[in-house]
């Protein structure tokens, strides 16, 4: 969580839209950036399931909260992100 200038509607649709599409990251001409949340974020979906991985709001003017999700695993059980035990 931070407290900086946040992000719009757009902007942070277009940011989540990038972490679920197949493309690796954003290319411009000078070729591929802001390919690391992507990159985490596609580990932790392939090794966990799609429920899983970066989720972000965001306000402007008021900052940006990102979310990992990942499963919880207590001594090799299983536990589904629902439950709060």
């Amino acid at each position: 969580m931070d407290n900086g200038v946040g992000m719009d509607k757009n902007q942070l649709e277009k940011m989540m839209a990038l972490l679920e599409s197949d493309e690796i990251g954003v290319k411009d001409e000078y070729n591929w950036k802001s390919v690391g949340v992507k990159n985490v974020n596609d580990r932790i979906r392939y090794l966990y399931g799609e429920e899983y991985g970066i989720k972000a709001d965001s306000s402007p003017g008021l900052g940006t909260i990102v979310r990992i999700l990942l499963p919880i695993q207590i001594k090799g059980e299983h536990y589904d992100k629902d439950d709060y035990r």
